[in-house]
């Protein structure tokens, strides 16, 4: 390799290094969880205490005289008592009476003073007090009761020798790793835009062009954006991992089988390191086909890789559909697909290595056309490259200029 290209990343890449905001950065995520936690801690502490009171009419007698569901008393009154119950309420004495309107309660009716700001509350906790309304019309004792309110705790056990890890913590794992992808993606644009455009532009780019080639300067461009990407993953994966831990989300026992899976951990990181790559050669072309450096395009086109980020999660609960497969395979989307479908080990030698040669011959194919893209428009005084000379430039055969048309 050149030695004048890795003295372009070393350069590019010390040029958007910033520790200091790095640390800032980390700061100011902290101090969104501290709020975010914190607020709702403080929200719970002046919550009030106060249990809410609410006469509900009933044609028969539930086994006790009342019920308490998440801060809400139902108190059991008979319908003739109703005028009594009215007065109760518009005395304050009661916070409400609810009146069925049919002999299965599907329907009630909410009888208050004014209108309440606990009215979501008592709408997810009267079913139950519903349940215990009708339990003698059902012939329901409070034991059916409790056994129809508990839920079923649902063990998933593999019965392969290696257990693995749980499905959840895969899934979140999964998700959690395309999005590490897409930050750092997003890190690489900002590094490929502001230093293509701005020298294109800038009229920088003809100097050097006349000290070296287009490849090396372009190359040296890829490197330090594909390693600032790199550190933006793995740097957030850290955190990530780190906050969930601390916030009890997960424990290091269920992260453990995963961080022991080297081989899964290093394919996942090459191939999201190609992918990288394939989406910086990408960024590289477009900067270097835009007009002007106030185009909107800048501003838009980080759109497109977080588009293939969606395409993507939404096949994540079930990696092994074809159409994850398919996604693992086409270039755009494969950094992201098939990391997925290697943590969840569905992944086959074939299709992983089928994958990287595509996503390979792509890459190389978008770093050619990005070059040549790049030098024809800085040595045409930064005149717009149409779609058309841009894809013949593309498409040319290696170590052939595509002719200009005439």
């Amino acid at each position: 390799m050149d030695k004048r290209v890795l003295a372009v990343a070393k350069f590019e890449f010390l040029r958007f290094l910033d520790t200091k905001g790095e640390l800032i950065s980390l700061g100011v995520l902290l101090l969104i969880a501290a709020l975010r936690f914190g607020g709702e801690v403080l929200m719970q502490l002046g919550a009030s205490s106060e249990v809410r009171q609410i006469v509900v009419e009933t044609g028969t007698t539930p086994g006790s005289k009342s019920i308490t569901v998440d801060g809400i008393e139902y108190v059991w009154a008979s319908p003739e008592a109703r005028q009594s119950s009215l007065n109760r309420v518009a005395s304050g004495d009661v916070d409400g009476l609810v009146i069925p309107q049919d002999a299965d309660w599907n329907n009630v009716k909410l009888l208050v003073r004014s209108i309440p700001p606990w009215v979501s509350e008592l709408e997810s906790s009267f079913d139950v007090a519903r349940l215990h309304g009708l339990a003698p019309k059902l012939g329901l004792d409070s034991g059916d009761i409790s056994i129809i309110r508990s839920t079923a705790k649902v063990e998933t056990v593999v019965t392969a020798a290696e257990a693995g890890s749980d499905p959840r913590i895969v899934y979140g794992a999964a998700v959690a790793f395309m999005v590490m992808i897409i930050m750092g993606i997003m890190a690489s644009l900002n590094v490929i835009l502001h230093g293509v455009i701005g020298e294109r532009f800038g009229r920088i780019c003809e100097m050097v062009l006349a000290t070296m080639p287009a490849s090396t300067w372009i190359d040296g461009k890829l490197i330090a954006a594909t390693l600032h990407g790199l550190k933006t993953t793995l740097l957030y994966s850290l955190y990530g991992a780190i906050a969930a831990i601390l916030l009890g989300m997960v424990s290091f026992a269920q992260l453990t089988p995963l961080l022991a899976d080297g081989r899964t951990m290093l394919t996942s990181l090459f191939i999201a390191g190609l992918g990288l790559v394939f989406w910086n050669c990408a960024f590289a072309a477009v900067a270097s086909l835009m007009p002007n450096p106030h185009s909107p395009i800048r501003n838009t086109f980080v759109f497109v890789p977080m588009t293939m980020l969606l395409m993507v999660i939404g096949g994540t609960k079930d990696p092994d559909n074809p159409f994850m497969l398919a996604l693992s395979l086409l270039p755009p989307t494969a950094p992201f697909a098939l990391p997925v479908r290697l943590i969840y080990g569905v992944a086959t030698p074939v299709e992983i290595a089928v994958s990287i040669a595509i996503l390979l011959v792509a890459t190389v194919f978008l770093r050619t056309g990005c070059i040549r893209i790049f030098e024809e428009a800085a040595l045409n005084g930064n005149k717009p490259v149409t779609l058309k000379r841009a894809f013949a430039l593309a498409l040319a055969f290696p170590g052939r200029a595509a002719a200009r048309p005439s």
